[in-house]
């Protein structure tokens, strides 16, 4: 008989208490867990804090600071991931641009997360980073979790962008 393996954190600690944050385009999902049990008094969903938002002043500031130009999606995903644009023929580099504006949504993100979370974070073994638009934010949110919280367990979770896809697909499969 296969025992369940329990996820472990970088310090080899067994997992039992953790938070998962899932940042999807339109949603911002904050949800506790102690062992498999979801704990309502620390989950919430945020319909207006989503990946959108980036994508949104992103969008505005590449028209404010390229005159005429209409931003297709895939410009502002370029501009967003790979911190360069295309305009009219021409490569430009936009992190000074875009940086401002991902560091600002970690920030306010951090601040919702912080005060839904504020009594949990001490008992918490680990927290996940997870959904669509996860690569975007992770990185500046684990930094606003150290700086401001002297809190470092925060992950990213493999392949986040697509776990919604593979939970899909193992239920329609029959589990």
């Amino acid at each position: 008989e296969l025992l369940p393996i329990e996820p472990t954190n970088e310090k080899d600690e067994v997992i039992r208490r953790m938070g998962v944050l899932d940042f999807g385009h339109g949603t911002l999902n904050m949800s506790l867990f102690e062992g498999n049990d979801l704990l309502a008094v620390g989950s919430k969903t945020c319909s207006v804090e989503g990946i959108n938002a980036i994508y949104q002043n992103v969008s505005f500031a590449l028209k404010k600071q390229f005159e005429n130009y209409e931003p297709t999606h895939l410009d502002i995903e370029s501009a967003i991931v790979r911190k360069k644009v295309r305009v009219r023929g021409s490569s430009y580099a936009v992190d000074s641009l875009v940086l401002p504006i991902i560091k600002k949504y970690a920030q306010d993100s951090f601040r919702a997360i912080y005060e839904k979370w504020k009594g949990e974070l001490d008992s918490l073994n680990a927290i996940f980073i997870n959904g669509g638009g996860s690569n975007i934010v992770s990185q500046y949110l684990a930094e606003e979790f150290l700086e401001k919280a002297r809190y470092s367990d925060v992950y990213t979770v493999d392949g986040a962008q697509l776990l919604n896809v593979r939970g899909y697909h193992k239920i329609g499969k029959g589990c």
